[in-house]
C-alpha cells in the first residue's frame, strides 16, 4: 500500500529517513492503511513505525504533507467513502524521536482533500484543495495556528 501516502525527510539520531504515514491500494482506494514506516536509502531497508495513523481503521488518506523543523504535518485528507468521497479538515504532525502521530488541537477552515503543500519560511503554504463543491485555497501557519 504505497498509494495516496505521506512522505518526508526527517532525522533520528542523526541519520535521515524517509517516513511515510498512511496509504490505500492503487484498486481498491477504499482499502487504507494505518501503516507508518520508514526507509534507509543507504542500507535499502524499510521499518515499521510504532505510530500508527490516527485515521487508520476509516477510509481517510492523508491530504498535503510538507516537513517543518524536523516533523511530518499533514494537511487534510480525503474520506474515500462518506458522502461519495470528501476532503477533511484535520491535521497531525508526526515526530520521529520519540515516534509520535497526533492531531493538532485546531483544523484547517475548511475540508480539503488532494493538496500541494509546501513550506516557505516558517507557514505551511498551499496553494489549492479539492473540495466536495469546488476548490479552495489559505495559508496554514503551524507556530502561529492560523
Amino acid at each position: 500500500m504505497v498509494n495516496n501516502i505521506a512522505c518526508g525527510v526527517l532525522t533520528d539520531a542523526g541519520t535521515p529517513y524517509i517516513y511515510c504515514v498512511g496509504g490505500s491500494v492503487v484498486s481498491t482506494p477504499t482499502a487504507t492503511t494505518g501503516r507508518v514506516f520508514r526507509y534507509n536509502p543507504v542500507t535499502d531497508t524499510i521499518s515499521p513505525v510504532a505510530a500508527p495513523w490516527p485515521a487508520a481503521g476509516t477510509t481517510v488518506i492523508p491530504g498535503g504533507f510538507t516537513v517543518f523543523q524536523n516533523k511530518l504535518y499533514i494537511l487534510g485528507g480525503f474520506d474515500t467513502v462518506t458522502g461519495g468521497g470528501q476532503g477533511i479538515n484535520q491535521i497531525w504532525e508526526f515526530t520521529p524521536s520519540p515516534a509520535g502521530l497526533g492531531a493538532e488541537a485546531h483544523c484547517s477552515p475548511c475540508s480539503l482533500g488532494y493538496i500541494p503543500t509546501t513550506t516557505i519560511g516558517k507557514p505551511h503554504l498551499h496553494g489549492w484543495g479539492q473540495r466536495y463543491h469546488g476548490w479552495s485555497s489559505y495559508r496554514y501557519d503551524q507556530l502561529l495556528c492560523l
